[in-house]
């Protein structure tokens, strides 16, 4: 579900050593990994750039 994804992403955001633009692919393959095709790579992508600042 969307919640879960958003959960996923703070989790992961909040386990980076550093926040920043930079560790975008990190956490898109992160997402990829979790949920394969399951979620909307547009709209996580969205997301993640907002947990990253």
């Amino acid at each position: 579900t969307e919640e879960e994804v958003k959960a996923f992403i703070a989790d992961t955001v909040a386990g980076l050593a550093e926040r920043s633009p930079k560790q975008m692919g990190v956490v898109m393959g992160a997402l990829k990994a979790k949920y394969g095709s399951g979620f909307d790579a547009k709209q996580a992508n969205a997301w993640v750039k907002a947990a990253l600042g």
